[in-house]
C-alpha cells in the first residue's frame, strides 16, 4: 500500500504558519503517470500561484480553467508585485518526499488597501493567469488570509509518498 500526502504550508511575514492539505488534480495525476511510467516529457520547473476567489478546488480543475474559476491573483498593483508566478524550488527528493518548505516562494503584496488570499495552486507554467500546461494541485485555505501592501506571503508545497506493509 502507498499513501500520498500533499499540502501547502504558508505564512504571512514569517508569522502564523498554517498548513492546507490539497488535492492532486486529474490533470496532475495524468502528468505524473505519463512522466513516471510512460514516456512523457518532464517539466523543467514548477510554479506556485495564489487565488482570490472563494473557490474549493475539484479534481477536474485544469490549467485552462484555473485562472478564471479560482480567480487567480494576477495584478501587480492589486495582488503581488512578482512579474511571474514564483518557482517551486525544491530540495532533492528524499525518503519519498519533495518540498520547498525550507525555502518557500515569496509573494510581495502590492495593494492600495488589502488582498484576500483564499488558496494556492501548483503549475507547470510561470505566466500569471496562464492557461497552458498543467495545474497539478490546488487547495482552499481553511481561513482566507488578508494581506496588506508590502506584506510577504510565503508559500511552500510538500508532496510525499509513503509505503506501508
Amino acid at each position: 500500500k502507498a499513501m500520498i500526502t500533499n499540502y501547502f504550508e504558508h505564512d504571512l511575514n514569517g508569522l502564523d504558519p498554517q498548513r492546507a492539505y490539497n488535492l492532486i488534480t486529474i490533470q496532475g495525476l495524468t502528468y505524473l503517470l505519463t512522466t513516471g511510467f510512460y514516456n512523457g516529457s518532464k517539466e523543467a520547473l514548477w510554479y506556485l500561484s495564489l487565488y482570490g476567489g472563494n473557490y474549493t478546488p475539484t479534481s477536474g480543475l485544469t490549467q485552462a480553467s484555473y485562472p478564471a474559476t479560482a480567480s487567480e491573483i494576477t495584478s501587480g498593483t492589486e495582488g503581488y508585485s512578482n512579474a511571474t508566478r514564483p518557482a517551486w524550488t525544491l530540495a532533492a527528493p528524499s525518503a519519498g518526499s519533495a518540498t520547498n518548505v525550507a525555502s518557500k516562494a515569496a509573494f510581495t503584496i502590492a495593494t492600495a488597501s488589502s488582498v484576500m488570499i483564499y488558496g494556492a495552486a501548483l503549475h507547470s507554467e510561470s505566466t500569471k493567469g496562464g492557461v497552458t500546461g498543467t495545474c497539478a494541485a490546488a487547495t482552499k485555505f481553511a481561513t482566507a488570509r488578508e494581506a496588506f501592501n508590502t506584506d510577504v506571503f510565503n508559500l511552500g508545497y510538500v508532496t510525499a509518498i509513503t509505503s506501508t506493509d
